[in-house]
């Protein structure tokens, strides 16, 4: 049977007919041009995220441990205290909404208080809405009046995606003297909140 040769080195004209491309493997990236289709990527397993220079990633395809949001809130408000009976509010309080049922909340604060006499006793108590996050005594026998500084730092899961207001109260549980936070004003607490990502 006779061959029929073609010599491709000048070029073919025309248009190429509809053919399958399932032996098609591979293509050279500097030969592609235009724009692609609309395609479906359902089996685009894995792309690297340096590749991705515009437009915003879904926040559902983030590994965990993110933070995915932050609150902060300071105050110079004084409160003073002088019984033993209940808690009161500090001042420090903030709200957060929760992106996701499955976030975590970063509670860090940081409280400036002066007790006016030795021996005083107070336990500081963390909301978040009208629930305990629990309970901290701090006791100082310095025998003289002191500032001091209360820390905190928890980690809540709310399960939930509605607002969320954290807060702190204290209440003298020992000694006789006034206790202030932020004494008369000169002073400044603070607290965080921070969204973390399942």
């Amino acid at each position: 049977m006779a061959q029929i040769k073609t010599n491709l080195t000048y070029g073919t004209t025309g248009t190429l007919p509809a053919v399958s491309a399932a032996n098609l493997t591979s293509i050279p990236a500097a030969n592609l041009t235009g724009t692609l289709p609309a395609l479906n990527g359902s089996a685009l397993t894995t792309l690297n995220a340096s590749n991705v220079s515009s437009g915003t990633l879904n926040s559902a395809r983030y590994s965990g441990g993110k933070i995915l949001q932050a609150q902060n809130m300071n105050s110079s408000t004084a409160v003073s205290y002088n019984t033993n009976s209940s808690f009161v509010d500090t001042g420090i309080t903030d709200s957060i909404t929760p992106s996701a049922t499955s976030s975590k909340i970063l509670i860090v604060a940081s409280i400036q208080f002066t007790c006016a006499s030795s021996s005083d006793a107070i336990t500081w108590k963390a909301l978040r809405d009208s629930t305990s996050l629990g309970e901290q005594q701090d006791i100082r026998a310095t025998g003289v009046a002191f500032a001091s500084v209360y820390s905190f730092a928890y980690v809540d899961s709310p399960s939930s995606t509605s607002a969320i207001t954290y807060k702190f109260q204290f209440r003298r549980t020992g000694g006789s003297g006034y206790i202030y936070v932020n004494t008369s004003g000169t002073s400044t607490s603070s607290m965080a909140l921070l969204e973390i990502g399942a």
